[in-house]
């Protein structure tokens, strides 16, 4: 059987762009409905539960959309792909979609047998409108030279949350307005992953606005990839795995330690329920592959 696919867009999509998504809205197999794009550059939406997306710039779309249609394609009028349905707002006729774009981008890589480069200093930025950033100490001569820059967006790139003992900490500061990344403008989270990416294991320069004071620092950026789970580990009723950047940055903890998905007897933790971490056994601190190293005696200490 010859299936035909939908190829990804490499443009984006551009704000007032019709868009039509194919999928199974409210149960009902391959319904079809019609809105527009109404921002391209929105922080990403934040979901009840663990698992929210940062880092990135979501495109909102003005849609009647109900569930069951996560994970549908969006698609624009020449049937490019635009962006995948990630959610939506259950007051309002406004859903989110993932944009393609970086999507596409790894998919070549992949195709080509390239890696695929993932930079990260640890630090969530989120983006916040110019008249927000002044209150945060943006003054006019560096207001007139960013918006001369500012084409697809229209704020700036301020940091909300740097994960305790990673490479941001101690460096940037929450309510730092993001200027430049490597001597360039970075107005955009693509612009600011590029920069991250493009030095892996290498370090980047960062200048910032701190309350109207420009700061200037060298930070060292991880490979995003050594800082996730690979294994999962089941020992006496103990369901382990490393702890997550997902879990550091919710928890507000340091992505270090092992994570307790899951414990029943005879190794219970408090109540059974997730959200222990293991931060020292034996005294001796360190991630699962350290945790399974022989030891003397079975005492560990969680914490919350």
């Amino acid at each position: 059987m010859k299936i035909d696919g939908l190829s990804l867009s490499s443009g984006g999509a551009s704000v007032g762009q019709p868009v039509l998504v194919v999928g199974n809205d409210a149960g009902e197999a391959t319904s079809i409905i019609d809105g527009a794009i109404s921002r391209t550059d929105r922080n990403a939406p934040q979901y009840d539960g663990p698992y929210s997306d940062f880092n990135i710039s979501y495109y909102m779309a003005n849609m009647n959309l109900s569930g069951g249609s996560s994970g549908s394609p969006a698609l624009g009028e020449d049937g490019l792909v635009l962006g995948m349905v990630s959610g939506r707002r259950t007051d309002g006729a406004i859903c989110f979609l993932l944009p393609t774009g970086p999507v596409l981008q790894i998919l070549c890589r992949l195709r080509q047998g390239q890696d695929v480069h993932r930079g990260d200093i640890q630090c969530q930025f989120v983006m916040k409108p110019i008249y927000e950033c002044k209150g945060l100490g943006l003054d006019s001569g560096w207001e007139e030279r960013l918006r001369r820059q500012i084409t697809a967006s229209g704020g700036l790139l301020v940091a909300s949350k740097v994960l305790v003992g990673g490479p941001s900490c101690g460096r940037i500061l929450p309510g730092d307005i993001l200027l430049e990344v490597n001597g360039a403008v970075a107005l955009q989270f693509d612009e600011l992953e590029d920069a991250f990416n493009e030095n892996v294991n290498g370090q980047v320069s960062m200048s910032l606005l701190r309350s109207g004071q420009l700061v200037l620092g060298i930070i060292d950026v991880i490979n995003l990839h050594h800082i996730m789970p690979k294994r999962l580990v089941s020992l006496g009723g103990l369901f382990c795995h490393d702890v997550t950047y997902v879990q550091a940055v919710n928890m507000s903890v340091a992505a270090r330690g092992v994570y307790v998905a899951e414990s029943t007897e005879p190794m219970l933790i408090g109540d059974g329920e997730p959200g222990w971490i293991i931060q020292s056994l034996n005294g001796r601190r360190g991630d699962l592959r350290a945790s399974r190293e022989p030891s003397s005696t079975p005492h560990f200490r969680p914490q919350t």
